[in-house]
């Protein structure tokens, strides 16, 4: 780099081939990658040297080094490999517009990477109407065309746009729209109706400048004409109503033509009716987040409905509506009182007023927890601040666990026709193990870590609480109780006594193990006398054929 050739001030001059290099690595970056996106080819690296040679700016430097050469200029050069026509847009009017006014503005738009103007075009069936053409310039141009006194009839248009590079092209699809002095209003039923109502009727008014002759109602389902009536009207404005038995649930939509001796039109947009009598469906009821004084509720519906909650505990039932049309819905229900049993229902109606209701729920609201502050004694306000949990019955029949510390309790109700309340304390809190006391009537327990226990605290012939001590930590007793009815399977021994017949099923395991294992033996001996008397068989033979053997070899005749 030239460092002779610096400023001291804010703005700094530099050159040399560290300032030129990085920049001319830029530019042919850039250059390659334009290059690759129009021709979809790497170019050489000599074509990228012409390039740049070609569009670069010529400078003569005859004074200084006495040489001409070429500063490279990007976009000059991104322009010369430009190959693509411009992208052309046709904004308004919309396509298939039927306009009753003969003065109307045109706009449509041009993307490019330079623009050079932008044409357009109005014609009908027999010659171009109107031309005009608006110099651009940029990457992208947006440009208006008011054109007046426009003759009833059906035209269509489009825009053609040039670039710098002479590229061009029109938008890839004409517009069409119709000039009338006709005027077709749809009254009735309004734009995207819904119903459930068989027997629909439509209504549509015309006018013109001159005498009207009939007027058509066209009706569609998603794909086909599937009815069509014309009515003889008269004047220059003239309503007509038009009746319609409706038998299938799906979407429709619906128009009046309008007819004189001179011309015909369509109101510019057809309407939309939907006809609908099947009642939405509710599924995934579900009540989440039930705290002693709320709870939300959801569920699902297989298409767009509002929703309707009545809830109750046994009088004042209150509602609560969401007008709002959705598939998932949710309510929180709040100030709720604690530890008490809620019923409701809900209802959900579609836009065509088809509902459905669930079936009558309940649930129940937990309870307070009770905090009790012991003192330490001597008088003072410090102490220890104890819990007694109260799961409702139905935590309890589920399973309920909670974290103790010494001295808290766990106070719980069997929902029963007594409804009676137990209560569970942690007396002692050891490394692997708990003592702990349940009363009314006290039974006290050594539960180690793992441990369960099951117990019959209202009934001799039931097990109704399991007991578990999950875990111990932070000094912490993790307890879970779950309310059960379980049967004490028990049997009569035959001294008249009450004997469990868990511990009879373990005896007859143990008897018949005993029993096969005496089989086993008895098979076993079985085979060991039989393997005895065939080896001793076996000894006899082998005994007589050596005797035999013997006087065979002598030439005694055996006696």
């Amino acid at each position: 780099m030239d460092m002779e050739n610096r400023t001291i001030d804010n703005d700094e001059q530099r050159s040399g081939t560290s300032i030129a290099t990085p920049h001319v690595s830029g530019g042919f970056a850039i250059i390659r990658q334009f290059f690759i996106l129009q021709n979809k080819r790497i170019p050489t690296q000599f074509e990228l040297k012409e390039l740049l040679n070609n569009t670069g700016k010529q400078i003569n430097d005859s004074t200084g080094t006495g040489l001409n050469y070429s500063r490279i200029d990007i976009y000059s050069a991104l322009i010369s490999i430009d190959s693509l026509n411009p992208e052309i847009t046709l904004i308004s009017p919309e396509n298939n517009s039927i306009k009753t006014s003969e003065n109307l503005t045109f706009e449509c738009s041009a993307n490019d990477i330079e623009l050079s103007n932008l044409t357009f075009y109005l014609w009908n069936e027999t010659s171009i109407f109107n031309t005009s053409t608006k110099n651009i310039s940029g990457t992208n141009a947006k440009e208006t065309f008011s054109i007046t006194n426009i003759p009833n009839g059906n035209y269509q248009y489009n825009c053609l746009s040039h670039d710098a590079k002479s590229n061009f092209a029109f938008s890839e699809s004409n517009y069409t729209l119709s000039i009338t002095n006709l005027s077709i209003t749809l009254n009735s039923p309004e734009n995207n109706t819904y119903t459930n109502e068989e027997n629909q009727t439509f209504n549509c008014t015309a006018q013109s400048n001159t005498n009207l002759d009939n007027l058509t109602f066209y009706l569609w389902n998603s794909s086909t004409l599937i009815y069509s009536k014309t009515n003889n009207i008269s004047g220059t404005q003239n309503s007509s109503l038009f009746s319609y038995n409706f038998t299938n649930e799906t979407n429709y939509k619906w128009n009046c033509k309008i007819h004189t001796n001179t011309s015909s039109s369509f109101a510019e947009n057809n309407f939309t009716f939907f006809y609908d009598i099947t009642s939405p469906l509710i599924s995934d009821l579900s009540i989440n987040s039930i705290t002693a004084s709320s709870a939300t509720i959801f569920w699902n519906t297989n298409e767009n409905t509002n929703s309707t909650i009545i809830y109750w505990k046994s009088e004042n039932n209150q509602t609560l509506n969401s007008s709002n049309y959705s598939r998932t819905h949710s309510f929180s229900l709040s100030s709720l009182s604690s530890y008490t049993q809620y019923y409701y229902n809900i209802s959900n109606c579609d836009r065509s007023g088809n509902c459905n209701s669930s079936n009558e729920n309940s649930f129940t609201t937990s309870s307070q927890e009770v905090i009790i502050s012991s003192s330490s004694g001597g008088g003072g306000s410090g102490g220890s601040i104890l819990k007694t949990y109260s799961p409702t019955p139905t935590e309890s029949k589920n399973g309920y666990t909670k974290e103790l510390k010494k001295n808290e309790k766990i106070k719980f109700t069997f929902f029963n026709e007594n409804s009676e309340k137990h209560t569970i304390n942690i007396d002692y809190i050891g490394e692997d193990f708990v003592n702990l006391t349940i009363q009314s009537d006290p039974i006290k327990l050594v539960l180690g870590i793992g441990q369960s226990k099951k117990l019959n605290l209202t009934s001799p012939d039931y097990y109704n609480l399991f007991i578990r001590l999950e875990d111990i930590v932070n000094n912490k007793a993790k307890i879970k109780i779950q309310t059960i009815n379980e049967k004490i399977k028990k049997s009569i021994s035959t001294t008249g006594n009450i004997v469990n017949e868990e511990t009879n099923e373990s005896n007859k395991k143990e008897k018949e193990e005993l029993n096969n294992l005496k089989f086993e033996i008895k098979k076993l001996k079985v085979i060991v006398y039989i393997s005895i008397f065939i080896f001793l068989i076996l000894i006899v033979i082998l005994y007589k054929r050596k005797k035999q053997n013997m006087q065979e070899s002598t030439g005694k005749k055996p006696k």
